[in-house]
């Protein structure tokens, strides 16, 4: 599988399969490429999907710095820009939402549509009387689990017991996304989460001009509803499509219904 070189040397880990528009989906923290295994599959029957592992992240190269949402979505952009296949729509799930935001606001000409899955439009906490970003349970359980003298398997292992799905979906699928969160070193981990604790996309929404997806877990307990509702609400012509049996998943809990309701919004833009 192919490897991108960007300006500052750092080889980024793709994955290219189909032909048609592009579709490029971007993943979240603790996450590869391999979370949008299932919908890069089955939507490659019609359209160009493409994957690919942040700096640092899985198969990626491991710099010794510059972990930061600037870089990563200067890395998204040189991998549009390679694919040249004109704009894509991108698709991104939890903090690949901010990825995928500031990729549009710095390059709207390179993207046809956005799905927004699971993200916010800030980090946690409540904005003008609003409840959006990351919720107070999981905040308080983070501040006490993640980091710390806390060991990072066990609580990775009720990380993903507690927030991450709907309904116990086995353990297979807990081992692999367990053994896929470990594909990003802590140290790499923790930088992103130090650098994206300040983003707020309240004050840009309205740049957002192409078609918007915004799709929502109605059982979320990590990132809350609301801050799907405020997508929704603040994006000019965001669909919200919501999810009634997962939780920070839907891409994984009701795979076919998420991949029916992307073919849907693919073929509109």
């Amino acid at each position: 599988m192919p490897y991108l070189k960007t300006d500052d040397d750092v080889e980024l880990y793709f994955e290219d399969f189909g032909d048609g528009a592009a579709v490029v989906f971007v993943h979240g923290l603790s996450e590869t490429h391999a979370i949008w295994e299932h919908q890069a599959a089955d939507l490659a029957d019609e359209f160009r999907t493409v994957t690919f592992d942040w700096r640092g992240v899985g198969r990626s190269c491991k710099p010794r710095a510059g972990y930061t949402l600037d870089a990563v979505t200067s890395d998204l952009i040189s991998l549009i820009t390679h694919l040249d296949s004109g704009p894509v729509t991108l698709v991104a799930q939890g903090t690949g939402n901010n990825v995928a935001l500031e990729a549009t606001y710095r390059r709207p000409d390179l993207v046809a549509g956005l799905a927004l899955v699971c993200g916010a439009p800030w980090r946690s906490g409540t904005r003008d009387g609003v409840d959006g970003g990351l919720t107070e349970e999981f905040v308080a359980w983070a501040s006490q689990n993640l980091g710390g003298s806390s060991l990072r398997p066990k609580a990775n292992a009720e990380l993903y017991d507690r927030y991450m799905f709907f309904e116990d979906p086995g353990p297979a699928v807990k081992e692999w996304y367990l053994n896929m969160a470990f594909e990003t070193p802590l140290h790499v981990l923790k930088t992103y989460n130090r650098n994206v604790a300040g983003a707020d996309h309240r004050g840009r929404l309205s740049e957002v001009r192409c078609p918007v997806l915004v799709a929502h877990g109605r059982h979320d307990k990590k990132q809350r509803y609301e801050g799907a509702q405020y997508f929704a609400e603040h994006i000019s012509g965001a669909h919200l499509v919501t999810f009634e049996n997962s939780a920070h998943q839907p891409q994984l809990e009701e795979v076919a219904r998420f991949n029916e309701e992307l073919r849907t919004f693919l073929g509109g833009t």
